[in-house]
């Protein structure tokens, strides 16, 4: 019995070994389709980070010059200067000292000594808040799009806080505060393109929520403890309000006024296109009919203005406030002072006139 046992197993055909180099190339085609299939995935789920570095590429000379010249005017800021004028330091001033000995001015008054002045370098919180209703659809994203990829990174590699948010008749956010920039948040903004024609749910596209949208970003930006604080609206139309938001709770003029009188923020408002004149009539600092094609140049022009002269935003909320009241389509004079007469080429004062 042993030995049909063993000539059966002798007449089994045995399992044929690949040979090493069948197996190289076996284990060659399996990482060549493993590979495919990874570049599949990561193709489809990068699709929208792809989306965002293509545009990059398309201004990145604009970003690294605006990097370029902000860094300058950082560094100036930071160059310790001599301040003169002193009644003690640690130099002298020869050429000042030297005409107070011929004016016969003792040492014990002399204003010649010199002291280091500090460096007057700022700290800024960016808040981009861009409209994503349908009227932005087409070439109006695309170039608000590479926009705000300009500032995101600039703003991103000088590590100014910066917070990017969308709205139509909600809020996206793509970078918040808190976050430093991340191929997420290039992905997440890349999805941008795509709300400006997305009508679903309660209706979204369809709407654009200034108002409110302007509040909740106010609302957002007031947490941030930097001094500088300015909230940049990006819009290429007059509100549309959503049923969820209405005009008579989130009216823009009311709302911007608000902001203005409660809280240090500096408003601007860009508006994209021809025939958004209506931006002067609600925010106190505005580019308006900023054409599509120039949308990146402005935008950093714009951010260079804020951070090399922030104080030419300053505005005073008391004027504002008078102004609010005000019919938005009078001419605007200049403020009298209490009892100054009027500038009226007849020469009659108000008093007259009333009388």
């Amino acid at each position: 019995p042993n030995k049909k046992i063993e000539n059966k197993k002798e007449s089994e055909p045995k399992e044929e070994k690949d040979s090493p180099i069948e197996k190289e190339e076996k284990d060659d085609l399996n990482k060549e389709e493993i590979k495919r299939f990874r570049d599949f995935i990561e193709k489809t789920i990068n699709k929208d980070a792809n989306v965002y570095e293509q545009e990059r590429r398309k201004v990145l000379d604009i970003i690294n010059s605006l990097e370029n010249d902000l860094r300058a005017i950082f560094r100036e800021r930071r160059q310790r200067r001599w301040e003169t004028g002193k009644k003690s330091g640690p130099s002298i001033d020869i050429e000042r000292r030297i005409k107070e000995i011929a004016q016969d001015t003792p040492a014990i008054e002399s204003l010649a000594w010199q002291k280091r002045e500090k460096p007057t370098e700022k700290d800024y919180a960016i808040t981009i808040l861009i409209d994503l209703s349908g009227s932005m659809s087409g070439s109006k994203i695309q170039e608000t799009f590479k926009a705000v990829i300009v500032l995101t990174e600039v703003l991103n590699r000088l590590s100014i806080k910066t917070e990017i948010l969308g709205f139509n008749d909600r809020i996206y956010e793509y970078q918040k505060f808190k976050e430093k920039m991340s191929n997420d948040i290039r992905e997440k903004m890349g999805s941008m393109l795509k709300e400006v024609d997305d009508r679903s749910d309660t209706g979204k596209a369809r709407y654009n929520d200034d108002g409110w949208a302007l509040t909740k970003a106010s609302e957002r930006l007031a947490t941030q403890r930097e001094k500088e604080k300015f909230l940049i609206v990006l819009s290429d139309g007059v509100p549309e309000e959503s049923p969820m938001h209405p005009s008579s709770e989130y009216e823009l003029s009311k709302m911007i006024q608000k902001i203005i009188s409660k809280t240090d923020q500096k408003l601007i408002g860009l508006g994209i296109g021809s025939g958004t004149g209506h931006v002067k009539k609600y925010y106190p600092n505005s580019i308006a009919n900023v054409g599509v094609k120039e949308m990146s140049e402005k935008l950093a022009e714009l951010i260079k203005e804020v951070i090399a002269n922030y104080n030419k935003f300053w505005y005073n909320a008391q004027i504002k406030n008078d102004i609010y009241f005000m019919s938005r389509f009078e001419l605007l004079k200049p403020r009298k002072k209490p009892g100054e007469p009027s500038s009226d080429k007849e020469g009659i004062s108000d008093k007259e006139k009333t009388d």
